[in-house]
């Protein structure tokens, strides 16, 4: 990632995935209720393709 510019270290490479994953959960099981708006996230259809 550094050849491309991107400065990052594991510490918050690994955060970024924890908090995509944690709102990946959120989304889902807010649209598995039934009656409620449908949500979305961030790269939510790239997240559910995984």
């Amino acid at each position: 990632m550094k050849d491309r510019g991107h400065n990052r270290d594991p510490k918050q490479c690994h955060l970024k995935l924890k908090e995509l994953r944690q709102a990946y959960q959120k989304t889902r099981e807010a649209n598995g209720r039934s009656g409620s708006e449908p949500q979305t996230c961030c790269f939510y259809d790239e997240l559910h393709a995984i």
